[in-house]
């Protein structure tokens, strides 16, 4: 990052001369619907979020069931009445208040909804695991009709995982659901990959469709299932390059796919976290 700070200021003015605006005029994303706040207390916002995700006193996945909570606490409150201090002490209030009824043990939590929860998560499934560079396409999946055969099969979720890129290996979807969760050791790979996207904001507004700050902590939190899904296909690698390659594969549609900014899938999203059904997949794919 030092050696390239010169490349990165001027590839700035560029993008800047692109959109025909200076980056000191961009407007900060919207909480919610009618909610906004100003740019220093929307990342007051981000660093709590942050620091549950770096708190390793808990595993990964609780962190995001954590982020989660707090998400649901503040989606409800009126954070435009706050400013400065008074939202950071808010916000560690929340913080502390979920810490007591987000539970620890993922066993704890009910599987996901057969329909709501399994359903749609393997709906998203079919887009993130898919690869279109030629170079990874799998064969047969060259025109339409292929694709839409391979995203059904992905939706049924029985008989032999699709294999929408080359370097997916030959498995069934009832082998991946019996395979078991990362190691503990995998968690500051994943913890890394989380701090980036929340620090950088890459999950909500212009890099993620315009998302609203909370429906795309939801699109970000989605990914954690999607990459221990898809860890779980390659059963006979390491657990560093399992993790490794499915955040790749994963980071590759996240913010850039367009079908993911679709309205009716962004719906799905929505629907997904308000009945609960983002916990319940973060809690069931790390078992």
């Amino acid at each position: 990052m030092a050696a390239a700070e010169a490349d990165l200021e001027n590839l700035s003015r560029l993008l800047e001369r692109h959109v025909g605006r200076s980056a000191a005029s961009a407007q900060p994303p919207s909480m919610q619907d009618g909610q906004r706040l100003p740019w220093p207390d929307v990342l007051r916002v981000v660093q709590v979020l942050v620091e549950i995700v770096q708190d390793r006193s808990d595993r990964v996945e609780r962190r995001l069931r954590t982020c989660l909570a707090v998400a649901r606490v503040c989606g409800r409150a009126k954070l435009d009445g706050l400013k400065g201090d008074r939202l950071s002490d808010f916000l560690q209030a929340v913080r502390k208040n979920v810490d007591a009824d987000v539970p620890r043990d993922p066993a704890d939590l009910p599987p996901p909804d057969r329909l709501l929860g399994k359903f749609l998560f393997r709906a998203f499934l079919a887009i993130y695991a898919r690869r279109d560079r030629d170079v990874e396409r799998a064969a047969g999946l060259r025109n339409r009709l292929g694709r839409v055969y391979a995203g059904w099969r992905f939706v049924k979720g029985r008989g032999r995982v699709p294999r929408v890129n080359e370097f997916l290996p030959a498995t069934s979807f009832e082998e991946v659901e019996r395979r078991g969760g990362t190691p503990a050791e995998m968690d500051e790979t994943l913890e890394r990959y989380f701090v980036v996207k929340l620090s950088s904001m890459q999950f909500c507004g212009p890099p993620n469709f315009g998302l609203p700050f909370w429906a795309g902590l939801e699109s970000l939190v989605l990914t954690m299932p999607m990459i221990l899904w898809l860890s779980r296909t390659w059963n006979d690698l390491p657990p560093a390059e399992r993790v490794q390659r499915a955040i790749q594969l994963v980071d590759d549609h996240f913010g850039g796919n367009p079908m993911l900014g679709f309205p009716h899938i962004q719906y799905l999203l929505r629907t997904m976290g308000q009945l609960g059904e983002l916990e319940k997949l973060v809690a069931w794919y790390s078992r």
